[in-house]
């Protein structure tokens, strides 16, 4: 029944033009149905633990950083 829940919901926020994310992501398998579903974003312990503000922050700068040099050498 929870399958059915969450396929009504994802394809409800779907026809609604919403971006769909699935939180609390913990199995492949799991992933690999909300894919199927159609959902647009996907977060939980399958992705990562849970981290700061602040490193969250250090990642994508770290990531902006590391973009900018490879744009630089090519």
């Amino acid at each position: 029944e929870g399958a059915i829940i969450v396929h009504s919901i994802v394809h409800l926020g779907r026809a609604l033009g919403l971006t769909v994310t699935a939180e609390g992501v913990e199995s492949a398998d799991q992933h690999r149905f909300l894919q199927a579903l159609g959902c647009h974003e996907l977060q939980g312990y399958l992705f990562s633990k849970p981290v700061s503000a602040a490193d969250i922050t250090r990642r994508l700068r770290a990531q902006e950083s590391a973009g900018q040099e490879s744009r630089a050498v090519a």
